[in-house]
């Protein structure tokens, strides 16, 4: 097994491909290939994509200083303040009750 600190992540056309040919099953169509590239394209990419927009401030610190003053600025309008009480905070507490 590889490590993932020992190199880079795959592009998200090398996971597209990877779930359309690659060796994970023996044929290279049917229902498990087309559900393996369904989740490929209804989880994976979307998570990865995710992961990689909130790892994006945290790889320089130029970025995270830049972040963190572009988020505090935007959190002083009064419409995002609005945004965050009725769609953020519903959202975090309805998950956390969900999953604890």
């Amino acid at each position: 097994m590889t490590s993932p600190l020992g190199e880079r992540a795959p592009a998200i056309r090398r996971i597209r491909e990877y779930a359309q040919h690659g060796p994970w099953t023996a044929r290279q169509d049917g229902p498990v290939r087309f559900l393996g590239v369904a989740f490929c394209w209804t989880v994976t990419i979307p998570a990865v994509i995710a992961l990689r927009v909130a790892e994006w401030p945290f790889l320089r610190p130029s970025r995270f200083i830049f972040t963190a003053i572009t988020v505090k600025c935007l959190s002083e309008l009064p419409f995002v303040e609005a945004f965050v009480d009725t769609v953020i905070k519903p959202g975090v507490e309805r998950a956390l009750w969900l999953f604890l």
